[in-house]
């Protein structure tokens, strides 16, 4: 590399000629970056050494575009910062500029014309200072507002959707309704009393899976639990339901007592709707078994089955409201009970994943929450 050529004497007098220019020649916390007109730097001052890890002897008679992202030189838009200075006087920027470790910052800066003493445009001077906080702080509250967005939409697509799904049992019921009304035979209004039975039992359904997808965290009632004993009791809540079907239910836990702090009807609620699903989707004679383990800092509830299975495609969408990896009217439910699952851990500092093998081939459903009282607001 030649000897790099002294930093213009014009540049460096403009800057000493103010009071500003003196401060941004020692200033630790502005890069103060001299260029020629041919997109050369020929000046490098103030905290530009600290911020682009070059020295000034390294950096001399560089181009430009050596502190641009590839990406952005791609674009072409070191040319255009110097072009758009050279036709309105000066060019404002907020973007991310490479370090010589290969690493970026985000920087806020503006380029303005430098003039010698005939008015001649000679070079341009950028002066940038490393604004990543702000940027960070920005995108956090961006991504925040996404998520508020988004919790919005799906509040109403929870409305939308569960005055479809209330509406649907609706008709039935009139349509018995008015047949007990109009029609004296006895069998045809014991039959007509039955289908208001299921259509009332679908009601209530509906509305208890849709009770608490938006639970805000303050409503969690949190006490010391043994978990062995609130599994248990939603094991045996749903037991009646595994012998219907001829399924076999098992549970499994150590003996010495896991202890969590949690809401004991959540959790109880987040254990129904695992094992309800489970049932839903085993066929008769299959098999289904809950475990209480600890892993790790970490209380695990676990539920196993052989049945239906969920393609590789939908293990992630099984816990998006109103989705369901089955549409056969024959398996009940709307598509909210695991959404639920997945907030509720979420609120309690958990988390629920589900995996399978594929279609067919039986699924587990993990839901693990912490040991300690750790938890958070949901997102």
């Amino acid at each position: 590399m030649s000897e790099p050529p002294p930093i213009p004497a014009l540049m460096a007098q403009a800057l000493a000629d103010s009071w500003v220019g003196s401060m941004l020649i020692g200033t630790n916390e502005y890069a103060v970056i001299g260029l020629s007109l041919e997109a050369r730097i020929i000046g490098w001052h103030g905290a530009a050494t600290r911020l682009f890890g070059y020295a000034a002897d390294e950096i001399a008679n560089q181009p430009f575009a050596l502190l641009f992202t590839p990406p952005d030189v791609e674009r072409g838009l070191p040319e255009v910062e110097l072009e758009l200075a050279r036709q309105t006087g000066r060019s404002e920027d907020d973007r991310w500029h490479r370090r010589k470790d290969g690493g970026r910052f985000w920087s806020s800066g503006v380029v303005n014309r430098l003039f010698n003493q005939d008015k001649v445009l000679v070079g341009y001077v950028k002066v940038l200072r490393d604004r990543t906080d702000l940027h960070t702080r920005f995108e956090a509250l961006r991504n925040r507002l996404e998520r508020m967005t988004q919790q919005l939409a799906d509040e109403r697509r929870l409305r939308a959707t569960l005055l479809h799904e209330l509406r649907n049992p609706l008709v039935p019921i009139l349509n018995a309704a008015h047949i007990i009304d109009t029609q004296a035979d006895e069998e045809t209004r014991r039959r007509m009393l039955a289908v208001i039975a299921r259509q009332t039992e679908v009601l209530q359904r509906v509305l208890d899976e849709a009770t608490a997808p938006v639970l805000p965290v303050a409503q969690l009632r949190l006490r010391p639990i043994t978990l062995q004993d609130a599994v248990r009791q939603a094991v045996d809540a749903l037991r009646h339901s595994a012998s219907a079907k001829a399924l076999s239910l098992v549970f499994v836990c150590p003996d010495a007592p896991v202890t969590i702090e949690a809401d004991s009807a959540r959790l109880q609620q987040m254990v129904h709707n695992l094992l309800s699903n489970a049932l839903k989707y085993t066929t008769g004679g299959g098999h289904v078994t809950v475990a209480v383990t600890v892993e790790g800092d970490m209380a695990v509830v676990r539920v196993d089955d052989d049945g239906a299975g969920i393609a590789k495609e939908n293990l992630e969408r099984v816990f998006e409201l109103f989705t369901r990896e089955e549409n056969d009217d024959a398996v009940p439910g709307v598509g909210v009970g695991l959404a639920v699952v997945k907030q509720l851990a979420r609120l309690h500092g958990g988390f629920v994943e589900a995996r399978s093998p594929g279609k067919g081939l039986g699924s587990q459903f993990t839901l693990q929450l912490p040991l300690n009282a750790r938890r958070t607001q949901a997102d």
